[in-house]
């Protein structure tokens, strides 16, 4: 009767000679009965046999040290340029604001403005200003809300507008 079991994970311990005297009886009958795993053992056997044929090869006592110490040094370098993907994003909006503070500073008169004009530009400027408030740049989401901040001025409804 053919057994329904195929021992093939002790295979390799039946050549390594790591079974039971048991394990091996049964292991060696159910060889005598199965063709598979008789097929298995012999080419197990054969890739033993290259296996011995071919020469060892030798690793430097450094080469471990070396991999790894190369793998720290490209962890480092991606490590640093991860903070470096959001400027693609912001350029466009902080040359949006650098426009803007261009254009109402070249739309200034020559003469002197009286006090409420120029603490509504001082206002504007400090409000578009990237080093104070950071938050604008973020606040722009949509081309709309871009288009609305550099036609109007209106920063309120920009950070109203905030997702």
């Amino acid at each position: 009767m053919k057994s329904l079991f195929h021992p093939r994970e002790k295979l390799s311990l039946f050549l390594d000679r790591r079974l039971s005297p048991t394990e091996e009886e049964r292991l060696k009958s159910h060889l005598s009965e199965c063709t598979s795993c008789a097929k298995l053992l012999a080419k197990m056997r054969a890739v033993r046999q290259v296996m011995a044929q071919t020469p060892s090869l030798r690793v430097r006592e450094d080469f471990v040290g070396q991999v790894l110490s190369m793998h720290y040094k490209q962890q480092a370098e991606a490590a640093f340029w991860v903070g470096f993907d959001m400027v693609p994003q912001l350029l466009p909006r902080l040359a949006l604001i650098l426009m803007l503070i261009l254009a109402l500073l070249w739309n200034l008169p020559t003469a002197r403005l009286d006090s409420e004009r120029e603490s509504v530009v001082e206002e504007s400027i400090s409000k578009a200003s990237i080093l104070y408030e950071r938050e604008w740049i973020s606040a722009l989401y949509t081309d709309d809300q871009i288009l609305q901040f550099a036609l109007n001025g209106n920063y309120e409804s920009i950070q109203g507008d905030k997702k």
